[in-house]
């Protein structure tokens, strides 16, 4: 899985700024083998789906902050 995923970005690497169907290829067979790693390992809740949510309550968290910031400013 490792190995896919750097070749993937050494494909990148090499194509530069040109389009490339190698690192198209690789990079589809690199995110094959992690969605399929994901199901075996964490076949409750998929990785993506945990990032989603924690980024979802990341966001949530900041706006409590800043709603608390925004109330709790002291005035010049």
């Amino acid at each position: 899985m490792l190995q896919a995923v750097d070749d993937a970005l050494k494909s990148a690497a090499e194509a530069e700024k040109k389009t490339s169907n190698g690192a198209d290829e690789a990079f589809k067979n690199a995110v094959k083998m992690l969605m399929e790693y994901g199901s075996d390992y964490h076949p409750v809740e998929a990785v993506a789906e945990r990032m989603e949510k924690a980024e979802e309550e990341d966001k949530s968290s900041l706006k409590i902050l800043n709603r608390l910031k925004e109330a709790l400013r002291v005035r010049e």
